[in-house]
């Protein structure tokens, strides 16, 4: 939707939230927001570089996938031979008593 308003006039979003026209400059045009503090209300720029800070925060903290495979690995190596270790010295605790 697209509207035309001039100074002092607004618009109605549902029954909580009103838009006005409060000064207009060359290309700038200041608006009021009147709406319950329930409601975010951001600059889209602001938001489109919080959702970018975020995604390269989240790729930057991800492991990369190779390194998340042999991490996997090498854990249940290590795994793998304390239980090795572990069955074997109990068979040894066996023979010996």
């Amino acid at each position: 939707m697209i509207l035309s308003r001039k100074v002092d006039q607004g618009i109605t979003i549902g029954d909580e939230i009103e838009i006005s026209i409060t000064k207009i400059e060359g290309d700038s045009v200041k608006i009021g927001i009147s709406a319950p503090r329930s409601i975010s209300i951001l600059r889209r720029e602001i938001l489109e570089e919080m959702q970018s800070s975020n995604i390269a925060a989240a790729v930057t903290s991800l492991p990369k996938q190779g390194n998340l495979k042999s991490t996997l690995a090498a854990g249940s190596a290590k795994q793998l031979i304390a239980q090795m270790k572990a069955k074997k010295a109990s068979k040894e605790k066996a023979v010996s008593e």
